[in-house]
């Protein structure tokens, strides 16, 4: 006689985790995966007040932001991870295995970089959350779960296969590629940016145009609140009027105005 069990569909007698990371991909995990994969990750980067972009405190004096000299780096690899998310959706099992693995990996290191950034703002999330934009501090779990779902699927690490071990390995290669040269990048340009504003609040440095044409090629990543804080404490009115120059190239505001406000 046959069991009760075996008359039920396989999606249904397998657990909520289990369908999470099978093969059998539903139209609600696609609307899911979009919204929090795609659509959200791109809206909590437009309406970052802070947390991310130091551009966003320009205009008033406030803490240095969250993730401030990581940026660039955040930025970067989150639109690869987007990026991949959409090609593995797209292509599904018309790409290579090979494809699918390297996609897999940047999907994998996407995941380990929202979940990171989720337990980092976590506090600042469970302050904010009697507010709609708190709310969104929750978005990076959401997010870190799309993409670990679809880098296990895209990269084989729950396979069965035999021969699961190349896509892996590729997977891995292509995650810590996908993490690292973004990270080199983002190093590169926190050493121009502490050397030029060495160079600026340098007495001996004739000339700030070149430093500050440096830094405003990444003005979107500079801490600019220590240009700030040496002019509150610079005595000298020559240096004082190269700091609020400086300032004003940089950010387009008037020092004395933040000053004040």
């Amino acid at each position: 006689m046959e069991s009760l069990s075996s008359s039920v569909p396989r999606k249904e007698r397998d657990g909520f985790w289990r369908r999470q990371f099978n093969v059998d991909v539903t139209s609600k995990q696609i609307i899911f995966d979009v919204v929090f994969g795609i659509v959200m990750p791109l809206l909590c980067f437009y309406v970052d007040p802070g947390i991310l972009s130091a551009e966003r405190l320009v205009a008033r004096r406030g803490p240095i932001p969250v993730f401030n000299g990581w940026t660039f780096f955040i930025y970067a690899f989150s639109g690869l991870a987007i990026v991949a998310l959409i090609l593995c959706m797209g292509l599904r099992n018309r790409a290579t295995p090979s494809v699918r693995a390297g996609l897999g990996g940047v999907l994998l290191g996407g995941a380990a970089l929202s979940f990171a950034i989720g337990v980092v703002i976590l506090p600042l999330t469970i302050l904010g959350i009697l507010f709609v934009i708190g709310s969104l501090g929750l978005i990076p779990f959401f997010t870190g779960f799309v993409y670990l779902r679809n880098g296990v699927r895209a990269s084989g690490i729950g396979s069965p296969e035999v021969n699961r071990t190349p896509r892996v390995a590729t997977a891995v290669v292509v995650a810590l590629l996908a993490l690292g040269l973004p990270g080199i990048a983002q190093w590169k340009i926190n050493s121009s940016v502490k050397e030029s504003i060495a160079q600026i609040l340098d007495p001996n440095t004739e000339s700030i145009d070149a430093p500050l044409a440096r830094i405003k090629r990444f003005h979107s990543f500079v801490d600019t609140d220590r240009i700030l804080h040496q002019y509150e404490s610079e005595t000298n009115p020559a240096r004082q009027e190269r700091l609020g120059r400086a300032y004003k190239e940089i950010t387009g505001e008037d020092i004395e105005g933040i000053l004040r406000d």
